[in-house]
C-alpha cells in the first residue's frame, strides 16, 4: 500500500507522509486532519496533538524515518495562507473526509483482502507492533535475567 503513492508528485508525497504519520504514531484521523505546521516538532521528535480525544492535548513520538518524510513534505509545502499541514491541489486545508477518502482509494488499489482496511487499521496496526515490541523486550528480559540466575 505504501509502494502506491507517487511520491514524485505533491498529492503522492502528501498522501504518502499521511499514511505513514498514521501507521507511525497511532494518532486518530481527526488528529491527523488537524495536525498545524506548529504541531510539528522536529528537533524533539514528535508531534503536539491538540484536542484529541476527551479534548486533551499530548506529545506523541515520530521515529527518524517518518519525520525526514515530513521534513521533506514540509519542504514540497512550503508557505501559505493558513497554518494547516496538510494542503489540497488549491492549497486549501485537506479535511478529514478528503482523507478517508484518499485512505480508502489506496486501500482497494491495494487488493487488501481480510481485514476492512480504513484510517482506523493504521491506529489498530499501530497497536499491534507496540504490543509485540514489548513483548519481545519482555522476552529478552526474562531471558537474560534466566541466564544471570543460571551463572550466579
Amino acid at each position: 500500500m505504501f509502494a502506491l503513492p507517487d511520491r514524485t508528485t505533491f498529492t503522492g508525497l502528501r498522501n504518502y507522509v499521511m499514511m505513514l504519520t498514521l501507521l507511525d504514531t497511532g494518532i486518530r484521523l481527526k488528529e491527523l486532519a488537524n495536525l498545524q505546521v506548529t504541531d510539528v516538532l522536529l528537533d524533539e521528535g514528535s508531534l503536539r496533538i491538540n484536542h484529541g480525544k476527551g479534548r486533551k492535548s499530548r506529545l506523541v513520538p515520530i521515529e527518524r524515518i517518518a519525520a525526514g518524510e515530513m521534513e521533506h513534505y514540509l519542504l514540497e509545502r512550503g508557505n501559505l495562507e493558513h497554518n494547516a499541514l496538510w494542503a489540497n491541489l488549491d492549497n486549501k486545508p485537506f479535511l478529514p473526509g478528503g482523507i478517508r477518502t484518499m485512505i480508502a482509494r489506496y486501500c482497494q488499489s491495494a487488493k487488501i483482502k481480510g481485514i476492512q482496511c480504513s484510517c482506523h487499521t493504521f491506529r489498530h496496526t499501530f497497536a499491534k507492533e507496540i504490543l509485540v515490541k514489548w513483548r519481545r523486550r519482555l522476552h529478552a528480559q526474562e531471558h537474560n535475567g534466566a541466564r544471570a540466575n543460571r551463572d550466579d
